[in-house]
């Protein structure tokens, strides 16, 4: 029978199924094979440094994946602090360290020879934290024959449960009181002896205690602060040490597993207070000659298993982790693969022998990696052979490659790199060795990794990467025939490819799953079939061009079929053109030197275009302002295109328009324009099933094939436009060598410095672009509001440190253009600044406005501004307008284009930028007697001036103080008709809305008041003086009309012979002249009131009076009149003195008539006095007799609950106020 592969292979001894710190502690062996890394080596000399050097961080959080011997490095950090072994016994793993790194191994070496540190080694439990510390230590100390270790606190642990028997426990005191007087001693005697730390009296206690608790032991270290607790036991340990009784300097506290612990306690939605973890950690930190290292092992950052229980629980934590020093163990995959070859075991004949046989297919599977990026971080092809091809056998290469690799991925702490090398479990290496004869030429493939490792791929999250790939896998597998053995290893390989997620390195096809296979006992031609009979079965599909495999779950639709009738239904429909620009349209191309030198970002846009549109898009494009320039990828479609292309070159002088052209036209064309089709109906596919009832299997394939297209459409454009294979133009026939992208760039560059040398140099990418964010627009608007204040003030009046305050910096202050000094802020002379560019920029853009007599509209501006040589980006023209405009805001206007005009400030000027053909500038010439008829003007409506309105110029400032003044007075007058012919043209121009400030106050308005031009001073008088008089005009007028009237109504009152002074006075004595019968009779509405007013009002005020009456008669107030009304008040006035002149009474006599159509009323008065009204019957009207009604339902309805003398009481009452009112 022959030998199998144990007998001349094996793992190493020191690597079992997993390492548990506590009982590996004094295992010599877990030293010995301990294989030290930089990184851990450092953590060594890192603890032992912070001791010797009194270090102040001696609390670290050690996190690592498993597998990457973080509990290894815990046990041989332990017992190197600890010296729990010979000192022999490290001799291995200095040899070890002392290879790669000389100075560790003296530092380690060093350490060995001093003092112990005391190995406290805490496991999780359901215990608090402080409660697992002090128990931790009590068992630590008791394992090194320390427990009889009297700190301090012991004694006052003593005195304090005495205290606490006496106050809460009076049975338990007087049992204790009872105990000491057997024993001939008092308590006043005994807590004396405590307070002296007397040993006797502490071991009295003792013994009493357990005699009070009917046997339990008394434990002094559980009764106190952990941190004060281990302080004081480092530091009776370090007295110890001095005075030759002990051999222990400090204490070694390793927390194994510490997230778990917290997970399972959060899991459990058990509080877990950390506080003491803090204030233990600070203590070791602080802890200086009687050092306590403190350590917390976990898998994962805490944070990120807080993050899984809520943010209060990441926010609790980030105030402890500050007092920890964190580790992330990596393990380097080229390290891994030393320690694999150091773990495998070889006989050496054995090994010799076997290379012998079989160099030919080893040197073949050695070149096949070379081919590959697999082990391109092992730094020779010796290291290959070392620790790959030789080190790691009978483990497949790229086994060897994924198995650090999916193992971080995927490992639980029962599964790791190491347990698959060691343990003997199934789907394991020594399973392997167990199994295979020793004359087995096969190596160990990957799918086996799958099979150990699946279990913990199905139980990760099912929101996984892992999870979901393990998920493809199994249902990909449970489609296969028993006998498809080779076909299920494919996708188990594939499984561990696609949860690795390398694709550059390691990707998902056929060619490497070749190489998986190289050396197995699975020959080409099976692996070959079994692939072609996965993808005929629809399990695994491979991309056209990537040839990357993917697993898909076959669906009820025939895509094919669909795809093929959906490309000719939509030929019409689509244009690859328009595909290509909008899915693929190629990045921008940066002219970077360019850039750094101007410090903004200048660029080419890119386009696909057909030979025949070329010509569209360079007319497009000259009539664009802000482009930097073009570059056109040109594909011919046909023979005859490249002819036409040079032929149009020749047709158009285009300026910054590059051409890239392939010369090899039909074949990529035609196969780009088949593929775009494709996607373009993929496309249309996607949104059938997304929007009918079909299988997710249909749309994750629908989404393969698009991805896979995409790809392939993008293969092709890089293949066409490879810059070293096309052409590229530039100008007439111009060809221009380029061939490279950084070429390219540095083409775009010279371009740029050619055709874009004026503009200015503003460092602050936030505002030298085309298109702000919301905050930035609202920062530049505070720039451009303070530029253009009346009085600029430091730093433009920015308060803080916001954007704002960043641009002002970059585009005023370093540029010098506003200069501070102690007495003024001012802008600076242009010829002085040092950007010569940001001159010419400015003297432009003040030169354009200086001509801006007839207007100039904003997109004029920008396309000065933004087009060659200037390029000034949109973002900063604001501020430049503004730094122009401050000189000439009086003399600037900013109009729509329907005429109305605009204050000069930030808003408006922002509103005009996002619609220049909307809006203009226009230049008024200045002169002096402008000047001094403004100055005229604020004085005469001074009243009427905004104080707000600073940002306007003085022109628009006094227009709106005339619309303020004309909107102030009555509307009466605004209205009226009987103004002077020029009140009224004057009060006609100030309500038209499309007239400028400047020529309604130097033309219209001096027109109006016979003034042709503003020549001398005597015009600006005379204007003044004639514009002052119409406004008095226009200010009195209503007053005006009322004494007119009021005069009217006088005349209108018959009192014979009698003058009176006022209305009031000839209507009280009207009244009194009256009988006492046409006082006493009601009139109708109107007569009445007037009757009552001049009755009842009191005092001498004739105008108040008079507008009483007024309102009275019309319900207006006069300020709301109209010429119509003013006619009409004499006629009512007029109408209701004959009502009351012809009202006649006749006394009644028992039996009249008259008397059943007449009512006379009589009401009392406070005074003792009646009053009396008569008044005749009436028709009454529909809706009278309706609120008649009403009335009576509610009297009726309230029945006894109110009496019907109440009743006529309330109707009394409401009878004389309608009498009197």
């Amino acid at each position: 029978m022959n030998k199998r592969l144990n007998r001349y292979i094996s793992t190493s001894p020191g690597f079992q199924y997993s390492i548990n710190v506590k009982y590996d502690l004094r295992s010599q062996t877990k030293v010995a094979n301990y294989i030290p890394l930089a990184q851990t080596t450092s953590v060594i000399t890192d603890v032992i440094s912070s001791n010797i050097d009194r270090g102040s961080q001696r609390s670290r959080l050690i996190v690592g994946n498993y597998g990457t011997g973080k509990s290894h490095l815990s046990v041989v950090l332990l017992s190197i602090m600890g010296k729990v072994l010979s000192i022999e016994s490290y001799d291995e793993l200095l040899r070890k360290i002392q290879e790669y790194d000389p100075n560790a191994a003296d530092i380690i070496s060093s350490e060995l020879t001093k003092e112990k540190m005391l190995p406290v080694v805490i496991t999780g439990s359901d215990q608090p934290l402080e409660q697992m510390l002090l128990t931790s230590l009590q068992s630590a100390l008791e394992e090194v024959g320390l427990n009889s270790l009297m700190p301090s606190t012991f004694y006052s642990a003593a005195l304090k449960q005495i205290e606490n028997w006496e106050g809460q426990y009076p049975d338990a005191f007087n049992s204790f009181k009872q105990y000491l007087l057997k024993n001939d001693i008092k308590i006043i005697e005994l807590t004396k002896g405590l307070e002296r730390q007397d040993k006797k009296d502490y071991n009295l206690f003792t013994l009493a205690y357990t005699h009070v608790t009917h046997g339990a032991v008394f434990q002094p270290l559980l009764q106190g602060r952990a941190e004060d607790i281990y302080l004081e036991v480092a530091r009776q340990m370090s007295k110890r040490t001095l005075n030759g009784s002990s051999n222990f300097r400090g204490i070694f506290v390793l927390f194994d597993e510490f997230g778990k612990y917290l997970e399972n306690a959060w899991e459990n939605k058990d509080k877990v207070n950390l506080q003491p973890l803090q204030d233990f950690a600070e203590a070791c930190n602080s802890s200086a000659d009687n050092p306590i290292q403190f350590i917390l092992v976990t898998h994962k950052p805490i944070a990120q298993y807080a993050s899984k229980y809520g943010q209060d629980l990441v926010n609790e934590w980030k105030k402890v982790e500050g007092r920890f020093k964190t580790i992330e163990l990596i393990n380097q995959p080229a390290k891994v693969y030393e320690i694999i070859s150091n773990v495998i075991l070889k006989d050496k004949e054995y090994w010799k022998s076997y290379q012998d046989n079989n160099k030919l297919w080893i040197n073949e599977l050695r070149s096949q990696l070379i081919n590959t990026r697999l082990f391109s971080d092992l730094p020779s092809p010796e290291e290959l052979d070392k620790y790959i091809l030789n080190g790691s056998f009978p483990l497949h290469p790229v086994l060897v490659f994924a198995l650090p690799r999916f193992s971080q991925k995927v490992a639980q702490n029962e599964r790791t790199v190491f347990t698959f090398l060691c343990s003997n479990e199934f789907n394991t290496l020594n399973e392997y060795l167990n199994n295979n004869e020793a004359d087995s030429q096969f190596l160990l493939t990957l799918d086996i990794l799958y099979d150990y490792f699946e279990n913990q791929m199905r139980t990760m999250d099912n929101q996984d990467n892992i999870h979901t790939i393990w998920f493809q896998t199994n249902a990909a597998l449970s489609r296969l025939d028993e006998n498809e053995l080779v076909a299920a290893k494919i996708l188990k390989s594939l499984s561990v490819i696609k949860a690795i997620g390398l694709p550059t390195v390691l990707p998902a096809t056929i060619d490497i799953l070749k190489l998986t296979y190289s050396g197995s006992d699975i020959d080409l031609e099976k692996l070959v079939n079994s692939f072609q009979t996965l993808l005929r079965k629809r399990i695994l599909f491979e991309g056209s061009s990537s040839g990357v495999l993917e697993f898909i779950v076959p669906g009820e639709m025939d895509i094919e079929q669909n795809l093929s009738a959906l490309v000719a239904k939509r030929r019409t429909l689509v244009d690859p053109w328009l595909v290509l620009n909008d899915a693929f349209l190629p990045n921008p191309v940066l002219a970077k030197r360019y850039n750094d030198e101007y410090s903004m970002v200048r660029y080419f846009s890119c386009l696909y275009v057909s030979v025949n549109n070329i010509a569209n898009l360079i007319n497009d494009f000259e009539g664009q302002y802000g482009k930097d320039g073009l570059i056109l990828y040109i594909l011919p479609e046909g023979e005859g295109d490249i002819d036409k292309f040079k032929q149009i070159l020749t047709q158009f002088s285009a300026k910054r328009v590059v051409f890239v052209v392939n010369e090899n036209f039909e074949t990529d064309y035609k196969e780009l324009e088949t593929l775009i089709r494709k996607l373009d109906a993929l496309k249309e596919l996607l949104k059938i099933v997304e929007s009918g009832k079909h299988l997710e299997a249909d749309r994750l394939e629908i989404l393969l094939r698009l991805k896979d297209t995409e790809t392939e459409i993008n293969l092709i454009l890089s293949r066409t436009f490879n810059l070293k294979k096309a052409s590229t133009y530039y100008g007439s026939k111009i060809e221009v060598s380029i061939n490279s992208k950084s070429s390219l760039s540095r083409f775009i560059s010279d371009l740029c410095v050619s055709y874009f040398n004026k503009t200015p140099k503003f460092n602050n990418e936030m505002i030298n672009k085309h298109n702000l964010t919301s905050p930035i627009i609202n920062a530049r608007k505070k720039v451009v509001n303070g530029l253009l204040s009346q009085y600029m003030v430091p730093k433009l009046g920015i308060i803080g440190s916001g954007p704002e305050l960043a641009i002002f910096k970059c585009l005023l202050d370093y540029t010098r253009i506003v200069v501070e000094d102690e007495q003024s802020v001012v802008l600076a002379d242009l010829q002085t600044l040092m950007d010569k560019g940001l001159v010419s920029t400015l003297l432009k853009l003040k030169s354009i406005l200086t001509e801006a007599v007839e207007g100039l509209t904003i997109y004029q501006i920008l396309e000065v501004m933004c087009n060659p040589p200037f390029g000034v980006r949109m973002g900063v023209i604001p501020i430049l307008l503004a730094i122009v405009l401050r000189e000439q805001k009086r003399e600037v206007l900013l109009l729509d284009i329907k005429g109305k005009e605009f204050p000069l400030n930030a808003e408006n000027i922002d509103n005009a930028l996002m619609d220049p053909k909307g809006y203009l500038l226009l230049k008024e010439n200045w002169s002096q007697e402008k000047t001094l008829l403004c100055h005229e003007l604020e004085v005469l409506f001074k009243e009427y001036i905004d104080d707000d309105s600073s940002l306007s110029g003085p022109t628009k400032q006094i227009a709106d103080a005339f619309r303020r003044w004309l909107f102030s007075i009555p509307r009466f007058t605004r209205d009226s008709k009987g103004l002077t012919q020029g009140a009224k043209t004057l009060r006609k121009l100030l309500k038209s809305e499309n007239l400028t400030s400047t020529k309604l106050i130097f033309q219209e308005i001096p027109n109006l008041l016979g003034v042709q031009s503003l020549t001398c001073e005597n015009d600006v008088t005379t204007v003044i003086s004639r514009l002052s008089t119409l406004k008095d005009e226009i200010d009195g007028y209503l007053s005006a009309t009322l004494v007119n009237l009021e005069q009217d109504l006088i005349r209108s009152v018959e009192l014979g012979t009698i003058n009176s002074p006022s209305l009031l006075a000839s209507l009280k004595t009207w009244y009194e002249l009256l009988p006492l019968e046409k006082r006493n009779n009601l009139y109708s509405d109107g007569t009445q009131n007037l009757i009552d007013l001049v009755s009842s009002f009191a005092g001498e005020n004739s105008f108040d009076f008079l507008n009483r009456l007024i309102r009275s008669l019309t319900g207006l107030r006069p300020e709301d009149w109209n010429d119509q009304t003013v006619k009409g008040v004499l006629q009512i006035f007029t109408d209701m003195l004959h009502e009351i002149a012809s009202f006649e009474y006749v006394a009644r006599q028992e039996g009249d008539i008259s008397a059943s159509t007449e009512v006379e009323i009589t009401f009392p008065q406070e005074d003792g006095t009646s009053v009396k009204r008569i008044f005749s019957k009436g028709s009454v009207s529909q809706t009278g007799n309706l609120l008649q009604n009403v009335l009576w339902s509610y009297i009726t309805e309230y029945g006894d609950s109110v009496t019907n003398n109440e009743k006529r009481q309330i109707v009394l009452t409401i009878l004389e106020k309608l009498v009197k009112s």
